[in-house]
């Protein structure tokens, strides 16, 4: 076959594989005003109620339920703008990314491969069977900066709000607002923890605009220009090294050591970063490609290094499965984390590269692996 016949038959099957899935997933023109208010969406709004969720017969009126609440997350936590994104065009990105497997999600990382800003923490399901116990935890975890969707029995939620032992929530299915009293307390068993482009206390988008963060264009004073010793406004020194976010859910990093500066980035609680520079009482880390700033006094010293032996990464004598579990963690954290923010301190990451070629990768996984089946 030449050339010119070949390129002929590989365009007929381009033309052929675009048909289908038009057939399968048909893109609608879907609008959204600008003065919409997003908590007023529904799975069963007009524009986008057909839509189907995969291959499977569910559609969004039928099944959108946490199609929609993610929507509505998305949006309150800054991560989307209401001008150019709703339920619709948010199931028309998931069908292009397969992220369904029977009308369901199949995988969460297919929600944070079309909203990068947002992604999953956990399902958390509850301790208590009392109104005001299962209010308590889901108060705990929104005070730590996450959001929230609660199963309320096969159906899915947001959390708007909560004060005291009421939960006020956006209904994807009705207008009702009240959780408890619109659903049986028996049946709000589950929570999905996500988090968003700012954390849920300081989310203030309205029905026309979105919180938005903005990363300076600019570089900070490089940090090699402040001295070396450095100490806190108050009597209490600080040294350089590796620091956890402490007792706090999140820390904002600045763009520079004023705290009117913008925020690039947030410190989750159990992630570290490494202090290269402290300027009145504020420290510096290298975030990729630039510099970002943190309040010293939020953070807890995680200490001199320690000497680990290779693939021992919690530092228990032995290598075996919980060694492996840290570092899978870690691998899967490389995907969400910016550059100078990590789970894993430089003398665990030492550790972590068992076939000591300088990085560690899933090569290291695999190793491990084929010592502990040995």
């Amino acid at each position: 076959m030449n050339s010119n016949s070949r390129r002929t038959v590989i365009s007929v099957f381009l033309v052929f594989f675009a048909i289908i899935g038009i057939l399968i997933y048909p893109i609608q023109s879907i609008t959204t005003s600008a003065t919409e208010d997003y908590r007023l969406w529904r799975q069963n709004d007009s524009r986008w109620a057909n839509i189907k969720l995969g291959n499977s017969s569910d559609t969004m009126a039928s099944s959108g339920c946490l199609v929609t609440s993610l929507a509505i997350l998305a949006v309150r936590s800054g991560a989307k703008n209401i001008d150019n994104f709703n339920p619709g065009s948010f199931a028309n990105s998931l069908n292009s990314v397969n992220a369904f497997s029977n009308g369901a999600i199949a995988s969460w990382s297919k929600v944070t491969e079309v909203i990068p800003d947002v992604k999953f923490v956990e399902k958390y399901t509850f301790t208590s069977t009392t109104q005001s116990g299962k209010a308590s935890e889901m108060s705990a975890l929104y005070n730590k900066g996450y959001y929230l969707i609660c199963n309320v029995g096969g159906h899915f939620v947001f959390i708007d709000s909560i004060s005291g032992s009421t939960v006020s929530m956006i209904d994807p299915a009705k207008s009702n607002t009240d959780l408890f009293s619109t659903y049986k307390l028996a049946n709000i068993t589950e929570l999905r923890v996500f988090t968003g482009k700012v954390p849920s206390q300081q989310s203030t988008v309205t029905a026309s605009t979105t919180t938005k963060t903005t990363v300076a264009t600019t570089v900070p004073t490089s940090p090699t220009t402040v001295a070396p010793t450095t100490v806190a406004p108050t009597s209490e020194s600080y040294k350089l090294g590796e620091y956890y976010a402490g007792d706090y859910s999140y820390i904002n990093i600045y763009s520079s050591s004023s705290n009117d500066s913008t925020i690039l980035e947030y410190l989750y609680s159990g992630q570290l970063v490494k202090i290269i520079d402290i300027n009145n009482g504020k420290g510096c880390i290298q975030l990729g490609a630039e510099y970002g700033w943190l309040d010293m006094s939020m953070l807890t010293y995680a200490g001199a290094p320690t000497t680990h032996k290779i693939g021992d990464i919690n530092n228990d004598g032995l290598n075996d499965k919980l060694d492996l579990a840290l570092l899978n963690d870690y691998l899967s954290s490389l995907s969400e984390l910016p550059d100078g923010i990590s789970i894993l301190r430089e003398c665990e990451l030492k550790a972590a590269d068992i076939n000591e070629d300088g990085i560690v990768d899933n090569n290291d996984a695999i190793k491990y692996l084929e010592l502990i089946c040995e």
